[in-house]
C-alpha cells in the first residue's frame, strides 16, 4: 500500500470527523435554543448517513489494511482496547450529563464490536461483500431483521434507557464495515494532488479518536456558556 493511498484514506475519515464537527455543534446550537434544528429528521438524518457511511466503510478498509501482512495480535488488540475505553468514557460522561438517554451503544462502541466482528470476512471479500449488501436488503426490506430482541433481553438487566443520545445500531451498519472490507481488497487507486486541505484532513483522520472524545466536551461548554452569558444579559 502506497502512502499516498493511506494519506487519502486519512482524508476521508478526517472528512467525516469534519462533518461530525458541524453536526454536533448544530445538535448544541438547538439543544440550546440557539436554533431550530430537528437535528433526528430530514435532511439531518442523511447528513448523519453520510457520516456513518464515511466511518464504517474507512474502518472496513482500514481492517485490510492493518491485517494485510497477518493479524498482529498484540497492536490489533491494542487498538481494539483504546476504542473499548474511549466507548466506556462516553457512556460514563452521557451517564452523568444525560441520565436518562446516556450512551449505551454508540459509533465507538460499535466499532469496537466491528473490528472484532470483521476479521471473521478478513480473508473472504466478496463473502464480505455479499452479506454487506445483504444486511442493509434484509434490515430495509423486512420487520424483523433487527436486534431489538436484544434491546429487549438487556434493558432489565443493564437498565438501559428508553431514549438514548446516541444509538448505532449493529444491524444494519455492520453491512457497511464489510462492504469496507471488500472495498480494501480492491486495488482502488486515488489521484489527488496534494493540498493543504487534503493534509488538514489527513492530521484529523490520523487523529480521530482523539478529536471524537474531546469535541463535543469544547463545543458542548462552549454553546453551553453562550447559553448562560444570554441569559444573564437578557436578566440584566
Amino acid at each position: 500500500m502506497k502512502s499516498r493511498r493511506i494519506l487519502e484514506l486519512d482524508a476521508t475519515r478526517g472528512l467525516a470527523i469534519l462533518l461530525m464537527i458541524i453536526f454536533h455543534f448544530s445538535y448544541d446550537l438547538s439543544y440550546f435554543k440557539f436554533a431550530d434544528f430537528k437535528v433526528n429528521q430530514g435532511y439531518w438524518d442523511w447528513f448523519r448517513y453520510i457520516i456513518v457511511t464515511l466511518f464504517f466503510s474507512v474502518s472496513g478498509i482500514s481492517m485490510v489494511l492493518a491485517t494485510r501482512n497477518g493479524i498482529r495480535w498484540k497492536q490489533y488488540l491494542f487498538r481494539v482496547s483504546q476504542v473499548v475505553a474511549g466507548a466506556i468514557a462516553v457512556t460514563l460522561a452521557t451517564w452523568f450529563v444525560f441520565p436518562k438517554s446516556w450512551v449505551y451503544f454508540g459509533v465507538l462502541h460499535f466499532i469496537a464490536v466491528s473490528m472484532l466482528a470483521g476479521l471473521l470476512f478478513i480473508r473472504i471479500p466478496v463473502i464480505a461483500l455479499i452479506t454487506g449488501i445483504s444486511i442493509f436488503l434484509l434490515f430495509n426490506l423486512t420487520n424483523w431483521f433487527n436486534l431489538h430482541w436484544l434491546y429487549i433481553e438487556l434493558k432489565p438487566i443493564l437498565h438501559l434507557p428508553r431514549g438514548t443520545q446516541d444509538l448505532t445500531r449493529f444491524i444494519p451498519w455492520f453491512g457497511m464495515i464489510l462492504i469496507g472490507i471488500w472495498l480494501g481488497h480492491q486495488n482502488w487507486r486515488p489521484n489527488l494532488p496534494h493540498s493543504r486541505w487534503l493534509n488538514a484532513l489527513a492530521w484529523m483522520g490520523r487523529h480521530s479518536l482523539a478529536i471524537y472524545l474531546i469535541h463535543q466536551i469544547v463545543l458542548f461548554e462552549l454553546v453551553n456558556a453562550a447559553y448562560h452569558i444570554k441569559q444573564m444579559l437578557a436578566a440584566s
